[in-house]
């Protein structure tokens, strides 16, 4: 990999002049409105929060602990997840059920995910004992992945945080999803209480199939990725300023990720080429 000197890149910017005003603040051409929610933590035993994420009076999800009743006892509880029709939460099925999955800060959400489910009833983060199949088993700051329409049929893609330590101990601390409806969402995008590290005061402008990338103090690697997650180009980074070509990128919505390898801190960015 050819890596680009100080000359070589004052060189190319005049030939990027569109993405030099960029750079300067002028425009970065990728505003997006995102709805961000820090929320008063809610959960525990018995407590039922409805989701009406985008305000317009319809309950989207509801999550609540549930005691199960077989054989008239009652048996210790489970927490669930129940989508409004249409809805749909990102997770896998066993034994005729379904366990959403608790994704990792910066996972992509987006019609690119295979793994929607839409069944309209319950589906288990966990069980009073976390059975083999239950993702939500003794976790903190996890988050769903949520797709909900709105009353004229767009759709919107969410995420929400969760600390589940067992089915009737648990909290929802906030959530997320952009105004525009079918734009793709990072699992943890717009949170405020994300901790800083090396890599926040990195600049990232993306225009014309070019991806500028400045302010870094540190030899980094670098990954583009498609909305489905496919890593499609990487690289790394030894100076503190450098552009990628993207040439042979489609036009759309993709991932860029950067790795500080004396830290190992890791940062996301959703880009649009």
């Amino acid at each position: 990999m050819k890596t680009s000197t100080r000359k070589e890149l004052s060189n190319r910017m005049v030939q990027y002049g569109a993405l030099s005003l960029a750079i300067s603040g002028l425009t970065d051409g990728n505003s997006q409105t995102l709805n961000y929610f820090d929320i008063d933590d809610v959960g525990g035993q018995y407590v039922v929060h409805v989701f009406d994420l985008n305000g317009d009076g319809q309950g989207d999800f509801n999550i609540r602990n549930v005691e199960y009743l077989y054989n008239y006892v009652y048996y210790r509880s489970y927490l669930g997840i129940w989508p409004a029709p249409g809805n749909a939460v990102l997770g896998s099925s066993a034994n005729s059920l379904i366990y959403p999955f608790a994704l990792d800060e910066g996972e992509i959400i987006s019609a690119g995910n295979s793994n929607w489910k839409s069944n309209n009833f319950y589906q288990t983060l966990i069980w009073s004992y976390c059975y083999s199949n239950s993702n939500w088993c003794g976790v903190t700051d996890k988050y769903l992945g949520l797709r909900f329409n709105d009353l004229s049929a767009n759709t919107y893609y969410a995420w929400a945080r969760l600390d589940v330590t067992a089915a009737d101990d648990w909290v929802l601390k906030d959530y997320a999803f952009y105004g525009t409806p079918d734009t793709p969402i990072m699992a943890g995008e717009g949170r405020l209480d994300i901790d800083e590290n090396i890599l926040r005061k990195v600049k990232i402008i993306a225009l014309n199939k070019s991806i500028a990338i400045y302010n870094l103090t540190d030899i980094t690697n670098y990954r583009l990725f498609n909305i489905t997650g496919q890593s499609l180009l990487e690289g790394v980074i030894e100076n503190d300023t450098y552009v990628i070509e993207a040439n042979t990128m489609s036009s759309g919505v993709y991932i860029i990720e950067l790795k500080d390898l004396n830290t190992n801190a890791i940062s996301r960015k959703k880009i649009r080429l």
